[in-house]
């Protein structure tokens, strides 16, 4: 395909995204006119996806980090064959569409993952690139090789301001990954201004500091340039990639170099323009037939090597069956863990929750190939490592993730790790770190990713460690997030029973675990925890009222519990350890566990008291911050004992 072929194809895409954000009166034509002559380079050359086969497993795979730069995506993936209409793209940010404002994951519409968030799709990548290299060192062989997937990312300035972005970079380059390139956008201009109003670093220096193979291309609109810096990034052997290309932002309109063509429709007088400039006489919405002879060509080639790897991998599959077997994950298979090698906890076992995740962790990943992950500098205190040694660029097969203390671009890279290849995705932190990963784990939310936050540390009880270490706000946060599943189990067992729901369920979740022992009353009740609540301990006499508690506080409620039964008042515990599981749960079963009748109920549990009011007509917690002292004494001193909470109960109405 020659120059004059590429520019027509990239008129196309240019006009078409143009008359998208015309018509919708909302877009951002500015990287569409300095990002065309990439995207259709990359599109129409190197990437291969193949439109009959969206989920082909080895396809490479193609992120839009700068994500409002949406309308060229959806433009060049109608021109790929892929299943965005005319008519999606008339429809372009309009409610029900398949064409929303910034990408959502569509696996059938090809759409690798969502995107807008600036930064998020670089850390992304990081997982990906992560998960795509983990394969291709472990499981190709000699003579047949099936995993050699690219990562390609289109980014931008603000990209790579986001500190996640940074993050993410500094660990790519300490690994050495060469499947990933980065396509960066330089065009000198963001929302407010000039770049260099807010960024004046070196970016050659910068990036070859962090181990990346850097290529400046002067002229990021010129086609030969753009194709020839691309394959010496796919050439590189020992290192990711990233390459500048200097564009102008609304290339070729008269707001060329100005922010004024950032996030504002261009308008048809503008575009008409334009249009008239680079002489293309046609109406919206409007792609010549030999646009589409010239992408048919495209299309078709990139089918062939689907159906050229396909026959490799149906060989691969003969020849090594037990191998195959074993990267099942990857090609769709699900598989649910029955957990059965785990006994109950006896009565009376005392340990931390993180200890009893730990373990049962461990045992998961040795025997099972798709677990991948770890923890944030902390996976000694956590508990959460992966088997087979340290991930590295020499040990490969390592499934053990050390991200350094990088807790957002962790986040993030665990969901493009699930993203790239269906991997059991996880990673650790303390509680309280959890504001440094929230974005990202929205993302986890907003993709619907099964993937895994192991939370260590979840409460006051930490102690000594003060403030800047004690959650209090942050059940509340995750537990806001619609979509969510957050656990905090009050034992051993339910630590065991959460684990299970965590890792067969088809939701992200959360895993909040203690630092100090809890000792395991033998109260637990499988199929209650499974449906989120459930009477742990039923009153022995006339119901009084009903104590509602998760984690460490439930122990705490059952010994109120046998306190007031001494005094003939008789109450009601019930063990929470999911309120997402519990909102799925009908009406009957809610009824049952909190009835309505009952005017005395209390939510109990060592944080912000905001959740609690969902389900309890009283809440005992704490909106403070805590205090640094021995875990005994913090609790003491924030009445979290027994003859305090009995003091409260009792003043109740």
């Amino acid at each position: 395909m020659n120059n004059k072929d590429l520019a027509l194809i990239s008129d196309a895409a240019k006009f078409l995204s143009l008359d998208m954000i015309d018509k919708a009166e909302s877009g951002h034509p500015g990287i569409v006119l300095s990002a065309a002559e990439i995207m259709t380079t990359l599109f129409c050359r190197h990437l291969r996806i193949d439109s009959n086969n969206p989920n082909w497993t080895n396809r490479d795979r193609f992120i839009l980090s700068a994500g409002h730069g949406s309308s060229i995506l959806y433009s060049l993936m109608h021109l790929r064959g892929f299943d965005f209409t005319i008519n999606d793209l008339k429809n372009f940010r309009q409610l029900g569409s398949n064409t929303p404002g910034h990408p959502e994951k569509n696996e059938k519409l090809g759409i690798d993952c969502s995107t807008g968030p600036l930064g998020q799709g670089i850390a992304m990548a990081l997982g990906m690139a992560i998960g795509g290299y983990h394969l291709d060192k472990t499981y190709n062989q000699k003579d047949i090789s099936i995993f050699d997937a690219k990562i390609y990312v289109l980014c931008g300035d603000g990209d790579l301001q986001e500190g996640i972005a940074l993050e993410a970079f500094s660990l790519l380059g300490t690994l050495g990954l060469n499947n990933v390139i980065f396509l960066y956008d330089s065009n000198d201009i963001q929302l407010d201004g000039r770049v260099d109003i807010v960024n004046t670093e070196n970016v050659r220096m910068k990036f070859e500091s962090m181990n990346f193979f850097y290529q400046e291309v002067k002229d990021g609109h010129n086609f030969d340039a753009i194709n020839e810096a691309i394959l010496k990034a796919k050439a590189e052997d020992n290192r990711p990639s990233i390459i500048e290309f200097r564009t102008k932002i609304g290339y070729k309109t008269d707001l060329e170099g100005t922010e004024k063509c950032h996030g504002s429709p261009l308008g048809k007088e503008r575009t008409e323009k334009l249009k008239a400039l680079l002489e293309w006489n046609h109406p919206p919405f409007t792609v010549p037939e030999k646009t589409y002879k010239l992408m048919e060509r495209v299309n078709n080639y990139f089918h062939e090597e689907f159906l050229a790897h396909d026959k490799k991998r149906k060989k691969f599959e003969t020849k090594y069956p037990e191998i195959y077997k074993e990267v099942a994950f990857v090609f769709g298979e699900k598989k649910q863990y029955d957990f059965s090698e785990f006994a109950p906890f006896p009565i009376g076992f005392s340990d931390a929750t993180r200890n009893v995740a730990g373990q049962i962790l461990d045992k998961l990943t040795m025997h099972n190939s798709e677990f991948i992950g770890g923890s944030a500098d902390v996976s000694s205190s956590t508990k959460v490592k992966g088997a087979g040694g340290i991930f590295s660029k020499e040990n490969a097969k390592g499934r053990h993730l050390m991200f350094g203390v990088r807790e957002h671009a962790m986040a993030a890279a665990i969901n493009g790790l699930n993203l790239f290849a269906n991997f059991q995705s996880y990673c650790g932190s303390f509680f309280v770190f959890a504001n440094y990963m929230i974005p990202a784990i929205r993302m986890s939310a907003l993709m619907n990713l099964p993937v895994r936050y192991i939370f260590s540390h979840d409460s006051l009880y930490v102690g000594e460690d003060g403030p800047t270490h004690h959650p209090v706000e942050h059940l509340v946060q995750l537990r806001s997030i619609p979509g969510f599943n957050v656990m905090r189990p009050a034992s051993a067992n339910e630590t065991l029973l959460c684990m299970k729901i965590a890792f067969n369920g088809d939701f992200p979740s959360a895993i909040c675990l203690t630092r100090q022992n809890i000792v395991d009353q033998g109260l637990y009740d499988p199929e209650g925890v499974s449906k989120g609540a459930y009477i742990y301990a039923k009153e022995e006499g006339p119901l009084d009222g009903i104590v509602v508690a998760t984690g460490n506080e439930v122990n705490l409620a059952l010994k109120v519990k046998d306190a007031l039964a001494k005094k003939n008042i008789f109450i009601r515990v019930v063990s929470m350890p999911s309120d997402y599981l519990f909102d799925l749960q009908n009406e009957k079963y809610q009824n049952s566990i909190i009835p309505d009748s009952c005017s005395k109920t209390v939510f109990l549990e060592m944080g912000s008291v905001y959740a609690g009011y969902k389900y309890c007509r009283h809440v005992y917690g704490l909106n403070r911050f805590g205090k640094s002292g021995k875990m005994q004494d913090v609790a003491a001193f924030y009445k979290f004992t027994e003859e305090d909470f009995i003091e409260y109960y009792l003043a109740l109405k």
